[in-house]
């Protein structure tokens, strides 16, 4: 079965963060067996860094990376995690 891709419509500020919808994915997350990074900036306003330390507990061979930055962090910060993401698929690309 293919997820839903809109099972997180509507999540974010406003009271709209953790919806119904996005409650109810959270026991699907121990299903994600491919490794995962997970980047979260300490400063985003739309999804705080609470979310990403759930799913890192939730989801198995996950790694957590915290920038200082907000929610455009790959674009904003782009120069300071490319490495991180680089060394993270390097690190996957030797274990396979």
């Amino acid at each position: 079965m293919v997820p839903d891709p809109s099972w997180c419509a509507g999540c974010g500020p406003g009271g709209r963060w953790p919806s119904s919808r996005c409650r109810a994915s959270l026991p699907m997350l121990p299903l994600i067996r491919q490794p995962t990074l997970i980047l979260s900036g300490t400063d985003d306003p739309i999804i705080p860094v609470a979310n990403a330390r759930l799913m890192r507990r939730a989801i198995p061979h996950s790694q957590l990376h915290l920038f200082d930055d907000g929610h455009l962090g790959l674009i904003t910060s782009a120069s300071d995690l490319a490495p991180v993401v680089a060394g993270f698929l390097g690190s996957q690309a030797h274990a396979g």
